[in-house]
């Protein structure tokens, strides 16, 4: 029997991201593993982990918050009379918190500094980067602004409380600094499975023309997809690639193609038939698809925000709108900027050579890249605070 092992950063990324295909391939007959690397870095620094149970039918869906809050009681309600560290997402984990903090203060031994450490991780820019940079996007296209109010301070209380925040990355924690001391923010990046994604050396050499773009998003308006659109109107010798959205698009004088939400596992090979990974996006944590595209050998070609996998500038600095290639294996575009955009395509388009060699360069750079380096950094992170 086939063997198949399921990575993910943080519990339920996997089941999240990849579930349907999961359970598809238990059907055929697979033994699928999933491997969750932020619990498998807490056993390695020997702690003993629990995951709460959460019944689906205690989950309250009238709204976004009230699935939230209402798993997150749950959650507290089983949380253990003793422990020394809770670790979860700040947003979905505010009543865990409480809970341990109100215990705890309770004691003796807090007073000593024995009290028990919370740890939040964050994925995601914070809050006040996210309203500066889609707010009035999405009021001229006359969208409604989803980022609730009870949301918002949810993520902000639990922050506060947390001894320990760990960022994905140095953007993240640049956007995360007026709401986190400091010395309580540090980074665990994520990584990449360079085993899974791979390049097909072959395709990429003998299919210079037309230049394939993949576009891998949910969010249109948050991933850019616009400016990406419009920087290539009217672009010959190009065709792109929709993934994610069903947003109808209609461009002049090239090929679109919206294939929509596509199962997991045929994801590695839609990257191998593509030349570039073209991520516009406005707001962004870290994009996976990003650095799947760059082990399947795609040159990427995005914003500030997703483009530290690759480059080791600070982002916030450099958001001017001018083009920067680094290490010679992608292109960072300024937010909005159709021309950047657009210069950056046309060259990829003229020089196929010196872009396949970008895509050596971009899928040698990931497998410096193993998803053991968050495992690793995270355990270190846990181990320093629990000194």
């Amino acid at each position: 029997m086939t063997t198949i092992l399921a990575i993910g950063p943080h519990p339920d990324d996997v089941e999240g991201g990849m579930g349907g295909s999961i359970l598809k391939l238990v059907a055929l007959g697979y033994d699928v593993h999933i491997l969750d690397l932020t619990k498998q870095a807490l056993e390695d620094v020997g702690l003993e982990v629990l995951i709460p149970e959460v019944p689906k039918e205690l989950i309250d869906r009238a709204s976004t918050v009230s699935q939230i809050t209402s798993w997150d009681l749950v959650a507290a309600s089983q949380m253990p009379e003793e422990f020394d560290l809770f670790v979860g997402p700040p947003g979905y984990s505010l009543a865990q918190i409480i809970r341990a903090r109100e215990h705890f203060n309770s004691t003796d031994d807090f007073e000593a500094g024995n009290h028990a450490k919370v740890a939040t991780w964050v994925w995601n820019n914070s809050d006040v980067w996210r309203d500066s940079q889609l707010a009035e996007e999405y009021k001229a296209l006359g969208w409604p602004y989803d980022l609730s109010p009870t949301w918002r301070w949810i993520n902000k209380r639990a922050l506060e409380l947390s001894d320990l925040v760990v960022a994905c990355s140095p953007f993240v924690k640049a956007t995360h600094q007026a709401l986190v001391p400091e010395a309580n923010i540090q980074i665990a990046p994520w990584g990449v499975d360079s085993m899974r994604f791979t390049p097909d050396w072959e395709w990429l050499a003998q299919n210079p023309k037309p230049l394939k773009v993949l576009f891998v998003g949910s969010d249109v308006v948050r991933k850019g997809l616009p400016y990406l659109l419009t920087a290539l109107e009217g672009m010959e010798d190009v065709e792109v690639t929709m993934v994610g959205s069903q947003a109808r698009v209609d461009v002049t004088g090239i090929k679109v193609q919206n294939l929509g939400m596509v199962p997991n596992s045929e994801m590695p090979y839609l990257y191998r038939r593509h030349h570039v990974m073209a991520l516009p996006s406005l707001e962004d944590g870290i994009a996976l698809s990003i650095q799947e595209g760059m082990a399947s050998g795609l040159v990427p070609v995005t914003s500030p925000d997703t483009a530290e996998v690759f480059s080791r500038a600070t982002p916030l600095a450099e958001a001017g709108g001018a083009i920067f290639r680094h290490e010679d294996c992608g292109f960072v575009i300024g937010y909005r900027d159709v021309e950047g955009y657009r210069r950056a395509l046309m060259w990829l388009r003229d020089h196929p050579e010196e872009r396949l060699m970008m895509g050596r360069r971009a899928r040698a750079l990931t497998e410096t890249q193993p998803w053991d380096i968050y495992r690793t950094g995270f355990a270190n992170l846990i181990a320093k605070l629990l000194k």
